[in-house]
């Protein structure tokens, strides 16, 4: 709106110092010398005004041009924004989605076994599954601490070796062996042939 102020302005003075030198022209008195001074007067104040104008209304464009700049870092700040929250609605929605299904499986998890534990035959199955896997479990521990004690005795058992035993049984009152216990099992030398009478 500015600029056009200025060009109707330079138009006004060009309009106005063009007819003041054609009426100059035709008139050659003194008055007419007197009017375009005060013409020029005229003219040459509103070109002050004119420039004073201008140079605010370069002010204002500058001033806006840093506002619009600002304004640009920001929307590109938002679109960065924009673009992270796209990625993480994403990404939360695929969540949800496999939430979903989890729960679908789960609770027709929970109707199966609402239906078995609810028949008395399947309860009974899976306590005694329950069970045996306890049983399982406590004499697999069993197995294992007696493994540990075998280690345990081995390794003594090599210790002492290593020390031996130089021939004799006992050495300063203690047992250089240790008995161990044998178990003899008799079979018929044929069975078949082992006849009761």
């Amino acid at each position: 709106m500015k600029p056009l102020r200025i060009v109707y302005l330079t138009v006004l003075l060009a309009s106005l110092g063009l007819s003041s030198i054609f009426y100059y022209k035709y008139q050659l008195k003194g008055s007419v010398l007197a009017q375009y001074r005060n013409l020029s007067q005229v003219s040459n104040e509103v070109l002050k005004a004119i420039t004073a104008e201008l140079a605010q209304s370069k002010k204002d464009l500058e001033e806006s041009l840093q506002e619009a700049a600002r304004l640009n870092k920001t929307i590109a700040s938002l679109e960065k924004e924009k673009t992270n929250f796209k990625g993480k609605v994403q990404a939360l929605k695929k969540e949800r989605e496999r939430l979903r299904i989890s729960i679908a499986l789960l609770l027709e998890q929970k109707t199966v076994l609402e239906k078995k534990f609810h028949s008395l035959k399947e309860l009974r199955k899976a306590i005694r599954i329950t069970r045996i896997g306890q049983r399982h479990k406590r004499k697999l521990e069993r197995i294992q601490k007696r493994l540990a004690k075998i280690e345990m005795l081995s390794a003594m058992d090599r210790a002492a070796l290593k020390q031996g035993n130089q021939g004799y049984l006992v050495k300063n009152t203690q047992p250089t062996f240790r008995p161990t216990r044998i178990t003899v099992e008799l079979e018929p030398v044929n069975k078949w042939s082992y006849r009761r009478e």
